[in-house]
């Protein structure tokens, strides 16, 4: 996913994350690429929900936000915008 923010410099610079627990099973890098921490077991989840958020290094910081849903039958990512 991406995140563009129009300030110059370091003011523009946005930070990724994933709050909460499914952070400890899921990653977003500074790129905005997720990838998965450890083995996910498909029968007991087969689908996860979970934001992430977009922040800049602006004062005051702006913030954006995405929940993405990925399904494990068809290692599908799926985000859509809140």
């Amino acid at each position: 996913m991406t995140a563009s923010d129009w300030d110059a410099g370091d003011n523009g610079q946005v930070y990724y994350s994933i709050p909460g627990n499914v952070g400890e099973l899921f990653h977003v890098d500074q790129h905005g690429v997720i990838s998965v921490h450890a083995p996910v077991d498909r029968e007991a989840y087969d689908t996860f929900r979970f934001p992430v958020l977009a922040v800049d290094a602006g004062s005051p910081p702006l913030t954006g936000s995405v929940v993405c849903r990925v399904e494990m039958d068809y290692s599908v990512l799926l985000c859509s915008q809140s």
